[in-house]
């Protein structure tokens, strides 16, 4: 994995897949189509009102590579509602999450996500598309999603 910084404003999303996946950021933007910039939400401020990129064209990038991320939610819940009226409805699947985070990331490619940030991870260190790299216990977010690069057999 060779560390890559982002190119454009508000990427880390695309970078950090493409970190996974060696490919350079600007053939990942290039593959996706736009640059996140777009307004789409005029009455918010910037860059919140920006279309930014979803992490569903970065799997499909990755996929169209022979490559498969499966996601990972580090804390499940449940909820007897497909769309939920209140948030005081979820039910949090009791395990144990530090071990579950840490199998997923033991030995395997990973991009991590927290609330507002997403960075890869090559089994023993963070690439942050920031332009750093760090060990996971530098990591100034908690981790959210996992998306754990493995392969598959057909």
């Amino acid at each position: 994995m060779e560390l890559q910084k982002t190119v454009i404003p508000n990427s880390c999303v695309p970078t950090a897949f493409a970190m996974a996946i060696d490919m350079p950021i600007v053939q990942m933007l290039a593959e996706i189509g736009h640059q996140g910039d777009a307004i789409v939400w005029p009455g918010l401020p910037d860059p919140t009102c920006r279309r930014g990129f979803h992490v569903q064209e970065c799997i499909d990038i990755c996929v169209a590579h022979g490559k498969w991320p499966v996601h990972i939610e580090t804390c499940p819940a449940s909820s007897p509602y497909s769309r939920l009226p209140n948030a005081n409805e979820m039910y949090a699947i009791p395990m144990d999450y530090q071990r579950r985070v840490e199998k997923y990331l033991t030995d395997n490619i990973c991009v991590i996500f927290g609330q507002k940030h997403a960075v890869a991870w090559n089994g023993m260190n963070v690439y942050d598309p920031q332009g750093k790299k760090y060990p996971l216990s530098k990591l100034d977010f908690n981790i959210s999603d996992i998306y754990v690069f493995t392969p598959i057999l057909i």
